[in-house]
């Protein structure tokens, strides 16, 4: 993300410093029914912060754009004052049409809405080290003793899953989550005779029992 910010915020940066007093950790918000777990969405992330920017002068501009030829989000937090801070997100649909350029776009308010402002979600974890050595789900999921010895697919392969999953509109954190409920790491080290099964999953079928 690329920031662009005014030479005088003093006003903006004392009005900010309020507004990130007033914050606590945002309620995920929607229900994942898959992992019987909660997530924060692109609303959860405005009601969190909404009446605490209002209330201290704020509104946010969120536009897409053409940047240096490429599509992008600007967001702008702007002060009554004025003076305002910009950040420019890249938006990369992973498919070219309305259904991929429109979760390419909410993907990026969220995350430069909650970033610009401060926002965090409750219990969040960004932590890779902490998520690798997560305890995996057992059931009829593929578990770490399993993988050893396994073939994983290839760089090809991995790239697929996550380009048939954004297409579907899963997050980063869903896919996360789904491949450490199965006991794998990574897309990089799914096996290849769990490929299918994680593909359909990715593309919103049922998944096969693993």
């Amino acid at each position: 993300m690329e920031q662009s910010v005014q030479p005088q915020i003093e006003k903006l940066a004392k009005a900010l410093n309020k507004v990130q007093a007033q914050l606590v950790p945002a309620m995920k918000n929607k229900e994942n029914p898959f992992f019987h777990s909660n997530y924060l969405d692109l609303m959860g992330v405005w009601e969190s912060c909404r009446k605490s920017l209002t209330d201290n002068g704020f509104a946010v501009i969120q536009t897409p754009a053409l940047f240096n030829d490429k599509f992008v989000l600007i967001t702008t937090l702007l002060h009554e004052s004025g003076q305002s801070v910009q950040s420019v997100y890249p938006i990369v649909p992973v498919k070219n049409d309305p259904q991929g350029l429109g979760s390419a776009i909410t993907y990026a308010r969220r995350y430069s809405l909650a970033s610009i402002v401060g926002v965090c979600a409750e219990d969040e974890d960004d932590d890779g080290e902490e998520a690798m050595f997560r305890q995996p789900v057992q059931s009829k999921q593929v578990t770490a003793q399993t993988l050893k010895g396994s073939k994983f697919i290839s760089e090809p392969q991995a790239k697929r899953f996550y380009a048939i999953s954004k297409t579907a509109g899963k997050t980063d954190e869903e896919m996360k989550e789904y491949l450490l409920a199965c006991g794998i790491a990574s897309s990089r080290e799914i096996p290849r005779d769990q490929y299918d099964a994680v593909c359909e999953w990715a593309a919103g079928s049922k998944v096969a029992s693993l």
